[in-house]
């Protein structure tokens, strides 16, 4: 496990909660309550797995479930371009139904591929290469999700069609400037019916901006008028994914900020890491598919969608949209990205005896504790490290050391006055006992205890 990975299974706790929310009676996937049959997913008396029935079920039907709410045809989305809509938020949508329903599709195949589970004993390359290539699949697919729930969420920000319009003419913008520079560097010259139409789009959007308050076009990388701009280039005008993210993460829901493991590189970055191809060898995870939150994914996504639609009366994208309002994970969030501690806390760094020496607080409001080493140190030469929260564990206070004094004393197991005594010390003479305290403690048996819990 590397040191942005987080040891917590959130995403199956997650979707086991959903599973649960969704799996009594019938998971309602109608297009309305009148006419439509409801779709049923298996109950614990049939022979099926519930953890991968839901995220299919839900994906293939929430897809079309959004694509009623819609009602676009699929020969609409097919012939006109997404910025000639007057829904150009219909079209977007449309898009995302797609998407949600990709997964499902993929999940279907994913859970036939992996039905009979791998021989984790077997150090074949063989092994190694089925289960590379089954993540690296998943992980293009859970990038693309993670690319669109991100567009969604800055979304809520300015749901307005004029801005849906916007966006996607800078899209298709940008691609087609990115057309002409490539046959530019590698055929030696621009074409100029490209060049044409690159014009007729920059016409187009200065018409866009008379509508729209480019101070809140989070899809720019410059938030100023396209008049601005004098030679507008290919990968240059639209913002970046680490900006979206960045931007997007104060306006997440709790759970959707465990999806992306609360930083750019904990899931959006491992995931490009392996869709490109690199010579370094990267450890296997020890679960190989990841159901749960491709799942929990596709969940967000149309809840994200039935918000931005301003809540239609459907009754399969509202169960989904009650469902993750009642899974809660505040105190998941706070565990992961704050920890109550202070200077002075004994604690397992990463599993190693420390003591907190400093705390920051970073822009985010996630903290980071600087830890000093009170046994064995990962680097002879370093000393103390700082780590995020999510890799501090609190083992022992002061104030725990002064009640289980308190406690011996009344027992009569150390001597009358003990408490007093120590309560005259200074905070470094008390501090200094603790930490030798927990030292003698940690080479009796506290070490090999905790290293055994952790193998």
């Amino acid at each position: 496990m590397t040191i942005i990975e987080q040891p917590f299974n959130f995403h199956k706790l997650l979707l086991s909660e959903l599973v649960c929310t969704l799996s009594h009676g019938r998971l309602e996937m109608t297009k309305n309550k009148k006419n439509a049959p409801e779709q049923s997913i298996a109950t614990n008396d049939q022979e099926s797995d519930l953890h991968w029935e839901v995220p299919i079920t839900l994906c293939l039907q929430g897809g079309e479930n959004l694509r009623y709410c819609l009602g676009l045809s699929e020969e609409d989305v097919l012939f006109s371009a997404g910025y000639l809509f007057a829904d150009a938020r219909g079209y977007l949508l449309y898009r995302a139904a797609d998407e949600v329903q990709k997964a499902g599709m993929y999940l279907m195949r994913l859970q036939e591929a992996v039905s009979e589970e791998l021989d984790k004993t077997d150090k074949t390359h063989v092994t190694r290469l089925i289960t590379t290539h089954v993540i690296e699949e998943q992980q293009a697919r859970i990038r693309r999700l993670l690319e669109l729930l991100v567009m969604l969420v800055l979304f809520s920000t300015t749901n307005d069609q004029p801005y849906y319009q916007h966006m996607l003419r800078f899209e298709a913008l940008d691609d087609i400037l990115s057309k002409n520079d490539d046959l530019k560097e590698f055929y030696g010259a621009r074409n100029a019916n490209l060049d044409h139409s690159i014009s007729m789009h920059i016409d187009a959007i200065k018409e866009d901006e008379k509508q729209i308050n480019l101070a809140k076009c989070w899809y720019l990388r410059k938030r100023s008028s396209i008049k601005m701009i004098s030679n507008p280039l290919p990968g240059r005008i639209l913002s970046s994914m680490r900006s979206r993210i960045r931007s997007s993460l104060p306006l997440m829901t709790n759970n959707e900020k465990l999806l992306f493991g609360f930083t750019y590189g904990a899931s959006y970055g491992r995931a490009s890491e392996n869709v490109h191809f690199s010579p370094m060898q990267f450890d296997l995870p020890q679960n190989v598919t990841y159901e749960y939150h491709i799942g929990l994914l596709c969940a967000s996504i149309l809840d994200r969608c039935y918000l931005l639609l301003g809540q239609p009366d459907v009754p399969g994208l509202k169960k989904i949209h009650d469902s993750l309002n009642r899974t809660t994970s505040t105190e998941l969030v706070k565990k992961v990205t704050v920890r109550e501690m202070e200077i002075g806390n004994i604690v397992l760094a990463y599993g190693d005896l420390a003591e907190i020496i400093d705390v920051k607080t970073s822009s985010h409001g996630y903290r980071s504790y600087l830890v000093r080493y009170l046994a064995e140190k990962p680097m002879p030469q370093i000393s103390k490290d700082w780590f995020p929260a999510y890799l501090v564990q609190l083992l022992y206070t002061k104030t725990q050391f002064m009640e289980k004094i308190a406690i011996r004393e009344k027992e009569g197991s150390i001597p009358a006055g003990t408490l007093g005594l120590m309560k005259g010390f200074s905070e470094e003479e008390l501090l200094g006992l603790i930490r030798e305290s927990m030292v003698v403690i940690w080479n009796v048996g506290l070490r090999d205890w905790i290293r055994k819990k952790q193998s």
